[in-house]
């Protein structure tokens, strides 16, 4: 790193101020830490399932280490993975997930999450895009699968299913419910193997994979960016990001990963990096995380937090304020140590009011999947700074630069630039892309930021989200956070508009919890709390706001309804 001065670095300990990746790495790789893994933690529960119906089936450490040895030697024998093919994986939260993760990562693939609410086109560009060699896809998306194929993208087809790893009883009571009384079956034409098929056939072979699986600072993951703005694209990470960003995190907060027997509830998908950023957490510290597989409705949770409390709580914004607004959830709500938020901006109400109902200390975080996870957090304990999302992470460097390229000023606004060994290696065939996205090596985040004088971070919005109004720079997050704190409210976006009077005006898309709540109403308490031109000319009521599978609003739609 350069001299520039760093606040940061004065709260970090003489460990982070030293942290060297190279040296920090406990693992060269995933696969790697789940071998330790099952050798520190044995037949300790790893993973567990959680239906909405209280139904749960568990794996151990040293069952998803024989489980993964099983598929990465199917991929290898059947499959004829060659090291460094793209596996596309394609389902909701699940026990198979990890297996086949972990299986294809010690075959040496590399691994393309697909997101399973994408329509057959959107999962068909992803395959192409990522010349995928094989899909590992859900048994109950099988008409989706069957379009995927049509469309001339031929590859082999591996499924799973919720109900794998349950015991042989549990599995066909399970099916015979789940078929002929909720209709939820594959009508999948498409010839494919089951996982359960696929283990049974690896188990049964003799094949090496020890040496196969990608180390250090080559391609690993190509994960598909949420699309917030546009097209999604694919992002290349290197085998040991998310290692070096646990080991950042250790860095920082050490008491935060002592996770061994403490139990985690992971309603964020294995798809998106911060859940599967968690899930290796689990597996490094031998901890136990239970899966939801579709946290909709709310009430699906029930069971698992009554059956599982969870010490360790990772969500977002959204899921936060959703469980405070069930009356089931505050007559008795878990006792958590820990909340991990990120993804998107927490809002200040609702983590007073999550505090004070769970007990938990929150800690918010700040990353992108450009930067396999965590770019800035939080320390735990006294440290902890709410309204922020905490320090750079050791080993990284920010700098706030404006319109000009220039770096301001601390306490004033710019766009928020990062260096650090987590930084995506790229965008996958995409040149033009990649010179847009870097500026003489630093990432350009397209967030914008303030910094405090102790080197402490807030997010203040996005780039392209900025609204001008009668020459005035509007973030729609400030207004966003006046808004939510009015009683009748449960959420809101705000956009803008073109507007011919001023360039451009502003649109709130707002979630009523009380259906008398008027548009008068919102906007006259907009001007009670806001400068005239920060108010909104358009309030709108909806049932809900478009959001990617982990929380974040979408505004590039609510834009398109505001047009």
């Amino acid at each position: 790193m350069s001299n520039r001065a760093r606040p940061w670095e004065k709260w970090y300990s003489e460990e982070a101020k030293q942290f060297d990746p190279r040296r920090a790495l406990k693992h060269q790789s995933i696969p790697a830490t789940v071998r330790d893994a099952a050798t520190r933690f044995g037949d300790m529960s790893a993973f567990t399932l959680m239906l909405p119906q209280g139904q749960s089936a568990t794996i151990s450490y040293k069952a998803l280490n024989e489980h993964s040895d099983a598929f990465a030697r199917y991929c290898v024998d059947v499959l004829k993975i060659e090291k460094s093919d793209v596996v596309a994986i394609q389902a909701p939260n699940c026990l198979g997930y990890l297996v086949a993760l972990v299986g294809a990562l010690k075959a040496g693939a590399i691994i393309s999450n697909v997101n399973p609410l994408y329509t057959a086109e959107e999962t068909e560009r992803q395959l192409r895009d990522s010349d995928a060699k094989a899909l590992v896809g859900f048994d109950l998306f099988g008409e989706q699968l069957d379009k995927v194929v049509a469309s001339g993208v031929q590859l082999p087809i591996v499924t799973m299913s919720a109900f794998d790893f349950f015991s042989p009883v549990q599995r066909a009571i399970l099916s015979f419910v789940a078929k002929h009384f909720k209709g939820m079956k594959s009508s999948m034409k498409t010839p494919s193997t089951t996982l359960m098929e696929a283990l049974k056939v690896g188990a049964a072979s003799s094949t090496d994979v020890s040496a196969r699986e990608i180390t250090a600072d080559n391609p690993c993951f190509y994960q598909y960016s949420g699309g917030t703005t546009g097209k999604s694209k694919g992002v290349m990470l290197t085998a040991n990001g998310v290692l070096i960003n646990i080991a950042q995190f250790e860095a920082m907060s050490p008491e935060a990963t002592d996770a061994r027997g403490k139990v985690g509830l992971l309603v964020l998908p294995l798809y998106h990096m911060f859940g599967l950023y968690m899930a290796t957490i689990t597996i490094q510290y031998g901890g136990q995380m239970v899966l939801i597989p579709n946290p909709r409705p709310l009430s699906n949770l029930k069971k698992a937090l009554e059956k599982y409390p969870p010490d360790i709580f990772p969500g977002v914004n959204t899921l936060f304020a959703g469980l405070l607004a069930q009356p089931w959830f505050r007559e008795n709500p878990p006792t958590i140590e820990r909340t991990f938020s990120g993804a998107t901006a927490l809002k200040e109400s609702v983590r007073k009011e999550w505090e004070e109902v769970t007990g938990a200390e929150v800690v918010e975080s700040y990353g992108m999947t450009e930067t396999t996870t965590v770019l800035t957090t939080n320390p735990t304990g006294e440290m902890n700074r709410p309204n922020t999302v905490g320090l750079p992470m050791p080993g990284v460097d920010i700098r706030l630069v404006n319109e000009s390229g220039q770096e301001v000023p601390t306490g004033e606004r710019g766009e928020i630039q990062a260096k650090g060994p987590q930084i995506m290696m790229g965008y996958l065939n995409a040149d033009d892309l990649n010179q847009q996205a870097f500026d003489d090596g630093w990432l350009r985040t397209g967030d914008i930021g303030v910094f405090d004088d102790d080197g402490f971070l807030r997010i203040v919005d996005r780039v392209k989200d900025m609204v001008l109004i009668s020459g005035f720079n509007v973030f729609p997050n400030e207004i966003e956070g006046v808004i939510t704190k009015m009683p009748g409210v449960s959420e809101v976006g705000v956009v803008g508009r073109a507007d011919g009077d001023s360039g451009e005006a502003l649109v709130a898309f707002v979630v009523r919890s009380d259906e008398t709540l008027t548009e008068e109403a919102v906007i006259a308490y907009c001007r009670e709390h806001l400068t005239g031109y920060k108010c909104p000319k358009d309030v709108r009521f909806v049932d809900e706001l478009p959001k990617t599978p982990v929380g974040k609003v979408l505004r590039r739609e609510l834009r398109e309804m505001a047009a």
